[in-house]
């Protein structure tokens, strides 16, 4: 760790317990040899000690050899006292690869297996002289799309460069139990008091591997309107994808990320005049089209755009319909194909979106067999030669096993399709627009309780409003918009551990899962009175200063904040915390729902 930097929690900081050299456990480790203080201080509690009588402090766990901080710190006054909470297990690159490698060599200590696996991954590595992956590299601009091979054994040479660019830190598991407790970490040690987001760079890399094994002929194009984050966009043009974009500002910011022009789609069917002068101008000439004036206007401003016609092609199921606002119809393609041809634009593809949250896959392959129609009309209309790119859209779900594993059965009928209307041997590239596969199952929000009211209830019983630091106007427009179903997850305040019970004893404070349930609304921070995030749901009782999390939020959230009220939002000043799980961990909720338009 960097000298001069106290990483130990407030608690260990106040007991001025402190690690030996190269990130050895406190001196002791164990219950039975516990650590006698004359005096630990509580911000804002007066604990009145007896300097004549040391509290008695136990370190219950000591850290695992893969683990540079792993510890459970309890004040025990009383022996029988326990705690049950595991500890949380970072593992920092720098010192594992290091310092722990090379302390234990030197001991003449067998490396834990986990030390060894960060070590051949080669995750100690100078970010100046990293490069990204021999396998990602543009091509020329004349290409329709670039050919970028996928090279899973470049995934260590990735990840060591994304985690020293984003300063992440790698977490032996990525469950919502781990999550949590590396939020309450944070909270603790740069005393937080406003809303934060973990984004795991570790379930992008898994939710792309998997996507690349079970649709191996479809490169995603991620839809970078569904959480346009920096750190989640250049891991996934550093993994190779190429992105959906539908402004200019998207397209500069997936260029800013890593991208080059050629990885980059601008799909949107209606666009205005100055963002197709915009795309022109940074070499972005990929875009789709619905209606003759759209290509009147497009040839205006970029007649060197290669178009692709976008197709209505809906999913009755799915629980956001786009084929009301875009989407040509069969009867339409004729004209559009001719007044292309007379324009003498360059049509190369076809493209659909079956919609948001699609629930039938089926609908992939209906759209696939249209797709093959409207190829073969604009053959006859003199673009045979140059129809070479299918866009299948979104609409997918990112689904999980029990274990965290990424489930991709649905892909076999998507894939069965492409492979039955479009061949290989057609020479036909095939992409997609991925938005919340990829982005809604790493995030999580963490926002904190700052007011509270008791209400009571004609039955005779209670009921808790609780104001929170997020809401309909931000990150929690997904209620409004994307039909989210959400589900808080409670953490008790890091910052006051530690409580004086009327006894006098010291003691931990109080877990969250024994306070008593009450039916409860979570308020938003403006003053509308619509600003609900939840109503009625019986949660734990809670306090100011604990903190609400929502986990899987990456998709539609931050990306629709506004401001209003006064409470400024900035998308590109919001604090995300990057961490890179090791493991997936359980799943309990086990699906990260559909995707985007």
């Amino acid at each position: 760790m960097d000298a001069g930097v106290d990483a130990r929690p407030p608690q260990l900081q106040a007991a001025n317990l402190s690690a030996a050299p190269d990130g050895d456990p406190p001196p002791s480790s164990s219950p039975d040899s516990p650590l006698e203080i004359d005096h630990m201080p509580v911000d804002g509690m007066d604990m009145n000690f007896n300097e004549d009588e040391p509290i008695t402090v136990a370190v219950l766990q000591e850290p695992e050899e893969s683990a540079v901080e792993s510890y459970t710190v309890m004040f025990i006054p009383e022996a029988e006292d326990t705690i049950d909470e595991p500890a949380l297990k970072i593992i920092r690159t720098e010192d594992v690869a290091d310092a722990d490698v090379g302390r234990r060599e030197s001991l003449g200590r067998r490396p834990s297996s986990r030390v060894k696996h960060l070590r051949e991954l080669g995750l100690h590595v100078n970010t100046t002289e990293a490069e990204l992956p021999p396998g990602v590299v543009d091509v020329p601009p004349e290409e329709i799309l670039p050919e970028i091979e996928w090279v899973p054994e470049s995934y260590e040479h990735t990840a060591k460069v994304l985690v020293e660019k984003f300063n992440a830190v790698f977490l032996e598991s990525g469950d919502e139990n781990a999550v949590t407790q590396y939020a309450g970490h944070l909270i603790a040690k740069d005393h937080m008091d406003s809303n934060f987001y973990v984004c795991d760079i570790g379930c992008v890399f898994r939710l792309y591997q998997a996507w690349r094994e079970a649709l191996p002929r479809v490169r995603p194009f991620y839809a970078v309107k569904c959480m346009p984050d920096r750190g989640l966009v250049s891991t996934l043009a550093a993994l190779g994808a190429g992105f959906d974009c539908a402004t200019a500002h998207e397209i500069e910011l997936a260029m800013q990320c890593g991208a080059g022009a050629n990885r980059i789609i601008f799909a949107h069917p209606q666009k205005m005049p100055r963002e197709i002068k915009a795309a022109r101008a940074k070499g972005a000439h990929l875009t789709t089209f619905d209606t003759a004036t759209e290509l009147r206007k497009i040839a205006q401003h970029d007649p060197d755009a290669k178009l692709v016609l976008r197709i209505r092609a809906d999913d009755p199921s799915a629980k956001c319909q786009l084929g009301n606002k875009y989407g040509a119809e069969e009867h339409d393609w004729e004209q559009l194909f001719a007044t292309a041809a007379r324009n003498g634009q360059k049509v190369v593809g076809v493209s659909f979106h079956v919609g948001s949250n699609a629930a039938d896959t089926n609908a992939y392959a209906r759209a696939v067999q249209q797709a093959d129609k409207a190829f073969k009309m604009a053959a006859a209309h003199g673009f045979g030669s140059s129809m070479k790119l299918l866009d299948i859209g979104g609409g997918f779900q990112a689904k999980f096993r029990e274990d965290g594993s990424v489930d991709m059965s649905w892909a076999e009928v998507v894939r069965d399709a492409i492979d039955e209307w479009f061949p290989p041997e057609r020479g036909v590239k095939i992409i997609a627009e991925p938005g919340r596969f990829f982005a809604e199952a790493p995030f999580a929000i963490a926002t904190t309780v700052y007011g509270r009211r008791v209400r009571k209830l004609p039955s005779g019983g209670q009921a808790m409003d609780y104001w929170i630091t997020d809401g309909i106007y931000g990150s929690m427009n997904c209620l409004l918009y994307d039909h989210a179903d959400l589900k808080p997850a409670v953490l008790k305040n890091p910052l006051e551990d530690i409580v004086k019970s009327p006894s006098g004893d010291v003691r931990p404070a109080q877990p969250v899962a024994t306070r008593a349930l009450y039916p409860t609304t979570l308020f938003g921070p403006t003053c509308d009175g619509a600003d609900k995030v939840v109503e009625g749901m019986m949660m734990p009782e809670l306090n100011e200063g604990d903190w609400v999390l929502f986990f899987k939020f990456g998709a539609y959230t931050l990306a629709g904040a506004v401001n209003f009220n006064g409470f400024q939002v900035d998308q590109d000043a919001m604090h995300v915390h990057y961490i890179f799980s090791l493991e997936p961990g359980e799943t309990p909720q086990g699906v990260a729902a559909g995707d985007e338009v």
